[in-house]
């Protein structure tokens, strides 16, 4: 299967699909505000779009003091998270309006990054990425659109422009956000290049971070340190940028 292409995967049976959803249920407020966003809508694809829509605008891109590992119900109640903890939030809302969704976790240059973290807290070369893989009409479909808010979206990539940059700022030139519900959306792993290490789906990400390929595993004292010199600026930047245009 390509990153952003339809599964070659054999189809799972309806019966099989029922059961994955009930394995990964939402937690309470995740379930609530999901059935107000797609109340009335009988269209999986439309119930889709409402949930992506409601992520990309109303949960902020930035970090917070929980990391890659923020909950879907604290990332609410954050409204701001990164790639990770933005798609285990848009997964877990999509599976309790009733779609398929899972993780697929890849690893890419940090150059994604460039830009947003202070040189006292610069990443490791090699950072852990991740975007949803929805299933709609019986075809897997790769989503990550919904990460950057359309504000701070526009600002990052004229700033690419004028860097002559294809990638940074967490964003790429080409990146897209205004998703149809048919195809492939992405702001951010725009292009298939950027992955360094393809580590494939799994459809709960705390198995990916218990795994040997995950980077980012973080002591309760590490994320205290991230949250106050690495978050706490870089958020300061992102804001910048959202606002003026400028880090």
């Amino acid at each position: 299967m390509g990153l952003f292409g339809s599964s070659s995967r054999a189809r799972r049976g309806d019966r099989e699909s029922e059961a994955r959803l009930s394995s990964h249920p939402a937690e309470p407020e995740v379930s609530e505000l999901t059935a107000e966003l797609v109340a009335g809508l009988q269209d999986e694809t439309e119930r889709a779009l409402a949930i992506y829509r409601w992520v990309r605008e109303e949960i902020a891109f930035g970090f917070t003091p929980r990391a890659d590992h923020a909950t879907p119900t604290e990332t609410l109640r954050f409204r701001k998270g990164h790639s990770n903890p933005q798609a285990t939030l848009f997964m877990s809302m999509l599976r309790a309006a009733g779609i398929e969704a899972r993780q697929h976790f890849v690893t890419v240059s940090h150059e994604l990054v460039h830009g947003i973290f202070p040189s006292s807290a610069l990443p490791p070369r090699f950072i852990n990425h991740s975007h949803v893989e929805l299933k709609l009409g019986g075809e897997w479909i790769s989503v990550d659109g919904y990460v950057l808010d359309s504000a701070y979206q526009r600002h990052a990539v004229a700033l690419l422009k004028e860097e002559g940059r294809a990638v940074g700022y967490s964003a790429h030139i080409d990146g897209a956000m205004d998703w149809d519900g048919r195809g492939a959306c992405m702001a951010q792993l725009a292009s298939e290049d950027m992955v360094v290490v393809d580590h494939g789906s799994f459809e709960d990400p705390e198995a990916f971070y218990a795994g040997p390929d995950y980077r980012h595993d973080f002591s309760e004292l590490c994320l205290v340190m991230f949250g106050e010199f690495a978050a706490k600026p870089a958020n300061e930047r992102i804001e910048s940028i959202r606002r003026t245009g400028r880090p």
